[in-house]
């Protein structure tokens, strides 16, 4: 008889730190891809990559026959999920393309709060009053940011700025809509990118854009395509398998931000400035306390 795995935190926060550790590096993967190359383009190789990756797991847990029993409903249910994909990843790939790591990353962030948000109405699911504060108090960060910030995001590419708001709406209504489809996890995230990979060549071809990647863009692109849609995935999922409670981990990823600022000035060359970390402490601060308030 085979044995139950028990909990391992220690093993679960490893899991979940290196997940966030790649994370934070993938909004300068954007940066470097993007500037090279299409979104369309980056987007479609990523995705593809990254199914091709999800196929291997899913060869190796032997769950592939999973695949070959979808019904109309759970078919229809995957294409509405890579139609989702689609949409939001072009339009965070639109905002990274014109603004810098420092002002988009941390809005973006925000989506975690917009999941809160849009829950309540769309789930039913109720808010206490101390949640609505700290979910306003969050959203002050993004104020400060964009108000901080006022005279570069004047200065960049209006449709960036709206994307990348747009995004922060996008990627919660992904993962609601992602409860109501019932199929393992693993499977769906196959589909999803694969089948946004899928639509991305169509949408290539009608537009009649080039296929071919620049040299200098495969590298980043390739990183977007492991460390951003595949491997976190992974390694988030055993973090969750190991974990005592999901509450455990949950609060994690909020360190991921400021990775990121380092990055961005490491390798971009990004000046930061203080009043983009203020926001940031004040993102981070809200999302935390409205996890913690919502064990």
């Amino acid at each position: 008889m085979s044995q139950i795995q028990r909990p391992n935190q220690s093993k679960a926060n490893c899991y979940a730190l290196g997940t966030v550790l790649l994370w934070s590096t993938v909004s300068t993967a954007f940066k470097l891809a993007l500037a090279k190359a299409s979104v369309l383009l980056v987007f479609t190789y990523a995705m593809l990559l990254a199914s091709c990756v999800l196929f291997l797991y899913l060869l190796i847990k032997k769950e592939l026959p999973r695949l070959f029993s979808l019904d109309k409903k759970e078919f229809f249910s995957c294409f509405f999920l890579c139609f989702m994909l689609f949409i939001y990843y072009n339009a965070l790939f639109i905002g990274y393309t014109g603004l810098p790591v420092q002002i988009a990353q941390p809005i973006n962030y925000a989506w975690t709060i917009m999941l809160a948000v849009l829950s309540s109405f769309i789930l039913k699911q109720q808010l206490r009053r101390i949640e609505i504060f700290w979910i306003c108090f969050a959203f002050t960060g993004v104020l400060i940011i964009s108000l901080g910030n006022s005279t570069t995001m004047v200065e960049s590419n209006g449709l960036s700025i709206v994307c990348i708001f747009l995004s922060t709406i996008l990627y919660p209504l992904y993962w609601i809509y992602n409860t109501k489809n019932h199929l393992p996890g693993n499977i769906k995230l196959f589909l999803g990118f694969l089948g946004a990979g899928l639509l991305g060549i169509c949408t290539l071809l009608f537009q009649k854009e080039t296929f071919i990647l620049p040299e200098a863009a495969i590298l980043p692109t390739c990183y977007i395509g492991l460390f951003e849609l595949s491997i976190p995935f992974l390694l988030w999922d055993k973090a969750i398998y190991y974990s005592k409670s999901m509450s455990k981990i949950a609060t994690i990823p909020l360190i991921s931000p400021f990775f990121a600022l380092l990055w961005a000035n490491c390798i971009l060359g990004e000046q930061i400035k203080f009043i983009n970390i203020i926001g940031l402490i004040f993102i981070v601060c809200g999302i935390f306390m409205q996890q913690k308030n919502k064990e």
